[in-house]
């Protein structure tokens, strides 16, 4: 299965994952969603592995991304749970487009045209549409900018840990494979999850935000983790096989970024005050347009 089919399909399943995240966020503290989550990946990988008769094995390296990676996460989810409508948060988080562009230029040399610098410069202008809180927007509450920084803070953090990829793909994938380097990520995940709730709560259990919920209804939110701890191992494990297959990394992270169109739409439909109005859908396809023009890039 070539690189554009796979992006396709993690269209599908990083949908999925904002979607339930926003969903859960409403009803589980957001510790305790990233924390299950990728206890749930480990637990799947782990049976994965033992039935495949592969060796579960532990890299450094691999780990210490997982931990970044958790943070990213963490700082998306909590984003996601504050804003009325995530498609927003996508869109800031393309900024980490541009920041990979700039740093690849100083780091490996990368070229950086005027065509490059123009998409830039345009993925810019709709992350402003976005942001500016222009006309009666329901989208924009006490928490706008929170939401905003968080998003910028992980797309940065983003675009360091694409370097951090790309020097495991070289130097790490030779003695591992993708399975391996996905349950050390996972690991990594967890650690950070896992030490963030209990410095925070004093606890790992699930926290559920309503004391009165029923017991029908806590099983949904523990159901949906579980499926979370799918998604995400699959969108990693699909992801990284999508960059390493496409003649550009960026070309997948741009098929990818068109998720943000069904996470916007359906969540008019699941979430109160998450209409966007026609600033910020031309906001979100200007980015859009500024990102598969920075992509198409070879």
């Amino acid at each position: 299965m070539n690189w554009f089919y796979l992006s396709c399909i993690n269209v599908i399943l990083y949908t999925t994952y904002v979607i339930i995240v926003k969903y859960i966020s409403q009803h589980v503290d957001n510790l305790t969603i990233l924390t299950y989550m990728s206890l749930f990946s480990i637990l799947y990988i782990g049976i994965y592995q033992i039935l495949s008769n592969n060796k579960i094995k532990f890299e450094k390296i691999s780990i210490i991304f997982g931990i970044w990676t958790g943070i990213i996460y963490y700082l998306l989810n909590t984003a996601i749970s504050i804003v009325s409508n995530p498609g927003l948060v996508l869109c800031i988080f393309r900024f980490q487009i541009i920041i990979s562009s700039i740093m690849s230029y100083f780091i490996y040399g990368s070229h950086l045209s005027t065509y490059m610098m123009i998409m830039m410069c345009i993925i810019l202008v709709g992350l402003f549409l976005i942001t500016a809180p222009i006309g009666q927007d329901k989208t924009i509450t006490q928490h706008s900018y929170k939401w905003v920084i968080l998003s910028l803070i992980a797309a940065i953090m983003g675009s360091i840990g694409i370097i951090i990829l790309k020097y495991i793909n070289i130097n790490i994938h030779n003695k591992y494979n993708y399975v391996q380097i996905i349950f050390n990520i996972m690991v990594g995940i967890c650690i950070f999850s896992a030490m963030n709730e209990y410095i925070t709560t004093k606890s790992l259990y699930i926290k559920y935000k309503s004391y009165n919920s029923s017991n029908s209804s806590n099983i949904i939110y523990f159901i949906l983790l579980l499926i979370l701890g799918v998604v995400f191992p699959l969108y990693s494990y699909l992801l990284i096989k999508a960059v390493n297959l496409s003649p550009s990394p960026s070309m997948p992270v741009a098929i990818i970024s068109s998720n943000i169109i069904p996470v916007s739409i359906i969540s008019i439909f699941l979430f109160k005050n998450s209409e966007l109005t026609y600033t910020k859908w031309g906001g979100i396809g200007i980015v859009l347009a500024g990102v598969f023009g920075l992509s198409s890039i070879k």
